[in-house]
């Protein structure tokens, strides 16, 4: 109880970074800094964790906002704003849709 007082959400989200780069998901890790040495992406590896990659596909597929969260590095400060998680959603979701896009 008393590490989840003391970290930040930063802290949290760095550690849950490292834990995941260090995790042999079957694809390579293309990032220099982890270290892990990538191992081949073969077939076999792929069919592994194919029940898994499925999940995420379908996932990102109704919110391509959590791919773009999964992809951000821990220590940026980027977010993307309710009007735009709401824009990518709609445009991922629907065939045909209508925006006004102001620049200003």
């Amino acid at each position: 109880m008393w590490k989840k007082l003391t970290t930040s959400p930063l802290q949290e989200r760095k550690e849950e970074f490292q834990k995941r780069m260090k995790r042999d998901t079957g694809l390579t890790k293309i990032n220099p800094r982890a270290k892990t040495g990538g191992r081949i992406v073969t077939e076999e590896r792929l069919r592994q964790i194919l029940p898994d990659l499925e999940k995420y596909y379908e996932l990102w597929l109704a919110y391509p906002d959590k791919l773009v969260d999964l992809l951000l590095p821990p220590e940026t400060n980027f977010a993307l704003f309710p009007f735009q998680i709401l824009a990518l959603r709609a445009n991922q979701r629907y065939k045909k849709t209508f925006q006004v896009a102001t620049r200003g």
